[in-house]
């Protein structure tokens, strides 16, 4: 099972009628960022993938519970296998 995250922002994003850099500007990463993340060579965070949703106008299930909690346990296995055990991690409510 391969997660396919960056072709649904790309989706999205393309329905909404914005740019790879209107995008960026509104989740404050830059261009080359969302670029990769469209493509599949990075991966948004938890957050991050909230944040594109909210400004493409769709709800962050719209990408799948799969991928969220993929995402998910990927930040957690991140924060928990971190030296600074003190990261505290807060996600904003939103309708999923």
């Amino acid at each position: 099972y391969i997660l396919d995250i960056g072709s649904k922002i790309r989706t999205f994003r393309k329905r909404k009628g914005i740019s790879q850099r209107e995008l960026a500007k509104l989740i404050g990463k830059s261009h080359s960022t969302v670029s990769k993340y469209e493509i599949n060579q990075r991966n948004p965070s938890p957050g991050t993938l909230v944040t594109i949703a909210e400004n493409l106008d769709i709800k962050a299930a719209d990408f799948s519970i799969e991928e969220i909690i993929y995402y998910a346990s990927k930040l957690y296995y991140t924060i928990g296998n971190s030296p600074n055990k003190t990261t505290a991690v807060s996600f904003k409510q939103t309708k999923l």
